[in-house]
């Protein structure tokens, strides 16, 4: 028996509106149980393919809040008799974007489901939920996705070149919504040539002041560009400093963005240390902290514990 209310809950960009959409679909098809599913035999899969099935309501408002007669108005429909089918579905995106006004007003009808109804909430965020909503919603955990499915979809269906589908995979943390952000050419060289020159300046016997300005102030200006690129330059010295500590330890590894040379004979508290610092940034980005100072403090502290280890070899 199918729950009349579900919440697919994950990391942004996993597919959860994706799975519910297909879910819709599949629960309305009439070829389900038989080998021609899938195919668009299916004259009710047509439509909820090109979003105009009368049963399945969808609210995808995006990044804007959901205010109550939105609610209101879906719940409406939601309680008049399905026109061509056996059964309604009410898929809400975002749902954490409800108002309280709109949260309560859901609530009533997951209290007392019409008839023959299905109604799925996608949440990136569980926390924001109202406990009473979560309470009374069948949860399905979506995770992240996993490097090599990312990089195989971004090859197969978007057409991107393998090597730098599976750079991009391992910096899009599971979502394939930030790997196709990643993979657009001017995000992707920005990145690469950002991250080249950090490394540079770590692997130099001296600070180039010079260097260390032209690369800083490429997050003077504080747009949604940099602010996607800077977590994933975080997430590039990480990998950086983490290849460091396990070729150091003599353990072959997937290389990336691998230390070269001097570096790799650093000490593993050393690195430690380092990795600790790049997390502290991290954190702070909740902060809508400078980033440009950021950078720049990062790289200094950096170059601090390389120079006091080449000091005290």
């Amino acid at each position: 028996m199918i729950p009349s209310a579900l919440m697919f809950y994950g990391p942004e960009g996993v597919g959860k509106f994706l799975i519910a959409q297909r879910f819709a679909r599949a629960l309305h098809c009439k070829y389900f149980q038989e080998e021609t599913f899938g195919n668009m035999q299916c004259p009710s899969c047509r439509k909820a393919v090109v979003g105009n099935h009368p049963d399945i309501l969808i609210l995808d408002e995006g990044s804007k809040i959901i205010k109550i007669d939105e609610i209101r108005m879906l719940i409406q429909t939601l309680n008049l008799k399905a026109f061509e089918s056996e059964s309604k579905v009410l898929i809400i995106n975002n749902a954490e974007n409800m108002t309280n006004e709109a949260a309560n007003a859901i609530l009533k009808t997951l209290e007392e489901p019409p008839k023959n109804t299905h109604i799925i909430l996608i949440v990136s965020n569980l926390n924001e939920m109202l406990s009473t909503i979560k309470s009374r919603c069948v949860r399905v955990r979506l995770k992240p996705l996993q490097p090599e499915d990312i990089s195989l979809i971004l090859q197969q269906n978007h057409s991107i070149e393998a090597t730098k589908a599976s750079e991009v995979s391992l910096l899009a943390s599971g979502s394939l919504k930030t790997a196709l952000e990643l993979s657009d050419d001017t995000s992707y060289a920005e990145l690469k040539e950002i991250s080249d020159s950090v490394i540079k300046l770590l692997e130099a016997s001296e600070l180039d002041p010079e260097m260390l300005l032209s690369t800083c102030e490429v997050f003077d200006k504080r747009q949604d560009k940099e602010k996607l690129i800077f977590p994933k330059l975080l997430d590039i010295l990480y990998l950086y400093w983490r290849d460091v500590l396990v070729l150091n330890s003599g353990v072959e590894a997937k290389k990336m963005y691998v230390a070269s040379g001097r570096l790799i004979s650093i000490k593993a508290n050393s690195v430690f240390r380092i990795m600790e610092l790049i997390e502290t940034v991290r954190k702070d980005l909740v902060f809508n902290i400078n980033l440009r100072l950021a950078i720049e403090y990062l790289i200094l502290e950096m170059r601090k514990i390389i120079e006091k280890e080449q000091e005290n070899p």
